[in-house]
């Protein structure tokens, strides 16, 4: 058995291997192409091989390149990954050696490696996301300048309940403005129409995918997420088998409290936003639609929000919503039968 150790980067990573014994069998740098690591791998004896990969930006890269030369890939979460994060002297060299010996010792806490097809439809609703988040900011940003307008041009503005809709768009690209303010508005509302066309473009595909996906098809039947939010959360949870209850897949999500305990005083602060930080953003963004199509959950937010204001009750309620998904995922029935049936137990 041959043990591997991989600290990647963008042209070249640095490979470690070992035998069993933590004898270097070989080590270096190896560009990030297959001529190159055919030519490194074959000079090794043949042999079974374990390969670790620290979770990085474009890891899949290295990932696909040395598959085909490992019986076992394992994925290290970076940072619980403590050895090599918490190291006073960082080398490519250093890390792959370490990730290596950890491997030896299957100390890796491992992270959780897509297939490849799941992998591209996270990207397409991942990008799908981002633009989203994009339009937001730049609607912010119109909000922000239309607000600081002169009396009446507020009160025409704020007579529109959405002034994105097809008419508050022609008052916006007709309004006379100061000529700065109207190069600055005209420059928004074309970056917001892009973005918006960005965002319909992979609509008809994402709601394709749910009409055949039964895992999405769950997660829409929860009133208030929709198709697209529904499509994203069982993308990035694949497979809820992963999870062993509620309050893990929150944990996942980065939806639970941090907490700092020590004797007998423990103190539960904000969100730890650690973990999946799109799964938590799905989750967020649900909340809004969710309460007002359900009214438990409105009744949830309202109580949460009289006692500790709204952001608490937002947070908590997408936590609730993590709870929902993993009910109806791990019962594999939709929302309705699902809730018959915990209200009965």
């Amino acid at each position: 058995m041959q043990y591997v150790g991989i600290d990647y980067a963008k042209l070249r990573s640095h490979f470690t291997v070992m035998t069993p014994e933590g004898h270097v069998v070989k080590r270096g740098y190896v560009a990030n192409t297959p001529d190159a690591l055919a030519t490194f791998m074959g000079a090794l004896p043949t042999d079974q091989r374990a390969v670790v990969i620290e979770a990085c930006r474009n890891w899949t890269v290295i990932h696909d390149l040395i598959e085909p030369y490992a019986q076992a890939i394992t994925l290290a979460h970076p940072l619980k990954v403590k050895a090599i994060a918490s190291a006073r002297i960082k080398t490519d060299a250093i890390d792959s050696r370490t990730l290596t010996d950890l491997l030896r010792a299957d100390l890796i806490p491992a992270a959780h490696i897509r297939p490849p097809a799941v992998r591209a439809r996270q990207h397409v609703l991942r990008q799908r996301a981002f633009c989203t988040k994009l339009r937001t900011s730049v609607r912010n940003q119109i909000h922000t300048l239309l607000d600081r307008q002169a009396p009446a041009l507020r009160a025409a503005y704020h007579a529109f309940k959405d002034v994105f809709t097809k008419a508050g768009r022609e008052w916006m690209q007709a309004v006379v403005l100061p000529e700065a303010e109207r190069a600055l508005l005209t420059r928004y509302l074309a970056a917001e129409q892009t973005l918006a066309e960005q965002v319909a473009a992979t609509t008809a595909e994402v709601t394709a995918w749910v009409s055949t996906d039964r895992a999405m098809q769950l997660v829409d039947s929860i009133p208030g997420i929709g198709a697209v939010l529904a499509a994203l959360i069982a993308v990035e949870i694949d497979g809820i088998g992963r999870f062993w209850c509620a309050g893990q897949l929150a944990s996942y999500a980065g939806l639970v409290p941090s907490t700092h305990s020590t004797g007998t005083v423990t103190r539960h602060g904000p969100i730890t936003k650690q973990g999946n930080r799109w799964l938590r953003w799905a989750l967020v963004e649900a909340v809004w639609p969710a309460i007002r199509a359900n009214a438990a959950l409105r009744r949830f937010y309202e109580r949460i929000k009289a006692r500790r204001g709204a952001n608490p009750a937002k947070v908590a309620t997408a936590r609730k919503l993590c709870a929902l998904v993993f009910q109806v995922l791990t019962r594999q029935t939709p929302f309705e039968v699902t809730r018959r049936v915990v209200h009965a137990t």
